[in-house]
């Protein structure tokens, strides 16, 4: 393409640059000097070099004003603008399921080579491709990886005498294969320091789809002269979604340090992380909890790979957990007598990272729990910004209740719950008190109900003749009951605009029911802060809409959805119900309403039959 003029400035508008389908074309360095003017419609133009079997584009992609291209598309090409220049470009993947192509030669001048052994590596590498294995004995010739600064391959390094991992420079690691594991120890040549070291940025990606099995990812073990692991504070974490994806292991080295490293920038939300063995560890480790263990948690303000009790009695051993304040991890608590949760009485911060629906709050089968109490709890923050926070509370004591202070609590912390075996408890004046002076109202009906209620205990009831008095809804911001809307003139729903969340914890009846409302065009319920429905079963969860006004869901783009459609897709789970009726689909009869005729009908004819 030498044909072109050295300097381009390309105005590309709302068309495009293409550079497709050249069978001999091997030479594209013009582009190293294209200026991409910048103007408002340039995020409209597209920009690809595809099938172009001879053009290495990989030697391009890192250099000159294509580096400013971050929305460039190479596909089919002899190299495509691949890993340097993710690195470079501080590119972090959700996936990466691909492999390493083939590649011989160096690469824009850096020396590429291939590792067979610690012995035979040459001196000046810029880059290894290979498995990288340093053991007992190889520690004189790790002087090698001073210069190196990608590692494409994965890098074991057990079981040495290395003292430790401090190093400057930002070297690259990428590990694609799922069988090998990155264990990870730097280095002192005869027992001095050097001046540069290498690492770390990692891919850790198996291509195996097994949840319970994470691949191996960052291993130091068995070092018995290591003294000082401060490299892995600046780890940069080029993996599959999270570091959470890889094992994080440092144990068994026995004068090692990792009080302070433990709450730097890198290792902070790592929640799946084991350390013991060493001089000072990260915290305490919560999956490794039992009933004969417990006083040995007792001086424990953190729990690293979350807390786990099963087969627990309600013992007063229990308060050896009372200094907990910080859980990194799943709370996993099954099988046991436990009445409540009070011994975690300092327990104030959960990090989780959870995914594909995983369950990060569970309370199952303890037929004596009747109480959550976790008077501390202030916060549970999710590491994976893009999963829900999922709780499950399942088989408990039939009386096991949540305060109205701990559904608000719930609502904040943004969880939703798969299984909600629960009440709301009795509550008091005082409590009620507490939430931000909300004013609570047991709801009788509309035409008694007061004008300024901000908590509402009771279902619901909109019929004929309530339209005036629908304004005194208007300030209701949580109900604790169902919400049924019939046989009205109403032509939208604004006066619940400032409701946050639903309670319902009963599943054989409909959350929600809007029926025989012909005037109805805009059903939508709460604002931008309406964004939760608890209820007792999440898959069982049912609104029932029929016979209102044909356009009714004109207001949200034909979408049945009554708390309209937002881009925050936990939003849109958490609020999910189970649309049915003629207005999202065929016509039928409300189940629940037909289940409560035909519970009637039997209380008639028995009582027919006794008298």
């Amino acid at each position: 393409m030498s044909i072109f003029q050295t300097d381009i400035n390309f105005q590309c508008g709302a068309y495009g640059f293409f550079i497709k389908n050249n069978s001999y074309l091997y030479d594209a360095t013009m582009l190293l000097n294209m200026n991409l003017q910048s103007g408002s419609k340039n995020k409209e133009c597209v920009l690809s070099v595809d099938n172009n079997p001879e053009l290495d584009m990989d030697e391009l992609c890192s250099n000159g004003n294509l580096l400013d291209l971050v929305g460039i598309r190479t596909e089919g090409n002899l190299r495509n603008c691949e890993f340097i220049l993710f690195y470079e470009n501080q590119f972090v993947f959700n996936n990466l399921h691909a492999n390493l192509c083939e590649v011989d030669g160096d690469i824009e001048g850096k020396l590429l080579c291939r590792f067979t052994s610690m012995y035979d590596l040459p001196n000046n590498c810029d880059i290894i491709v290979g498995n990288v294995t340093i053991r007992r004995g190889d520690e004189e010739y790790v002087i090698k990886f001073v210069d190196v600064k990608y590692l494409f391959g994965s890098l074991t390094i057990v079981n040495t005498t290395l003292e430790t991992l401090e190093y400057a420079g930002v070297p690259y690691v990428a590990v694609l294969d799922g069988g090998e594991r990155v264990e990870i120890q730097l280095y002192n040549k005869d027992g001095k320091k050097l001046d540069t070291y290498f690492l770390l940025a990692i891919f850790c990606w198996s291509p195996v789809e097994n949840e319970e099995t994470l691949p191996d990812g960052v291993i130091i073990q068995n070092n018995t002269k290591l003294t000082n692991a401060g490299a892995l504070d600046k780890l940069v974490s080029f993996i599959d979604e999270d570091m959470n994806d890889c094992k994080f292991q440092i144990t068994n080295n026995p004068i090692l340090d990792l009080q302070n490293l433990c709450d730097g920038y890198a290792l902070a939300y790592l929640v799946d992380f084991e350390t013991y063995g060493n001089l000072k560890n990260c915290g305490c480790q919560g999956n490794a909890i039992y009933p004969s263990t417990l006083l040995g948690f007792q001086n424990c303000t953190y729990f690293y790979n979350g807390l786990r009790l099963y087969n627990f009695s309600d013992t007063p051993d229990l308060k050896s957990l009372s200094k907990i304040g910080t859980i990194y991890g799943n709370i996993d608590i099954q099988n046991s007598n436990l009445q409540n949760l009070s011994f975690l009485e300092n327990f104030q911060y959960s990090t989780v990272f959870s995914k594909n629906e995983e369950v990060v709050f569970n309370i199952q089968n303890n037929p004596n729990m009747t109480r959550l109490d976790l008077p501390a709890l202030k916060n549970m923050d999710n590491s994976n910004s893009n999963a829900v926070k999922i709780a499950n509370f399942e088989n408990l004591h039939p009386d096991f209740c949540l305060t109205i202070s701990e559904f608000w609590l719930f609502y904040e912390l943004e969880v939703s719950f798969k299984n909600l075996h629960a009440k709301l408890c009795e509550y008091s004046e005082a409590e009620v008190t507490e939430i931000e002076d909300e004013e609570l109202c047991i709801f009788e009906s509309l035409d008694k109900l007061p004008d300024a209620c901000k908590t509402i205990v009771g279902n619901i009831l909109i019929e004929s003749g309530d339209e005036k008095n629908a304004e005194k809804l208007m300030f209701v911001g949580s109900l604790f009951g169902s919400l049924t809307i019939r046989d009205t003139n109403l032509a939208d729903l604004k006066f619940l605009s400032k409701l946050n969340f639903i309670v319902f914890l009963d599943d054989n009846k409909n959350v929600i029911e809007i029926v025989f409302n012909e005037n109805l065009k805009d059903p939508r319920i709460g604002g931008k802060t309406f964004t939760n429905v608890f209820t007792r079963s999440f898959e069982d969860r049912y609104a029932f809409i029929q016979y209102n006004h044909p356009d009714i869901w004109n207001s949200t783009n034909g979408e049945c959805n009554l708390f309209g459609v937002v881009e925050d897709d936990k939003v849109m789970y958490r609020t999910s119900l189970n649309y049915t009726g003629g207005d999202c689909g065929p016509r039928m009869d409300n189940k629940s309403t037909s289940r409560n005729i035909i519970a009637s009908l039997i209380l008639v004819i028995t009582f027919s039959l006794e008298h």
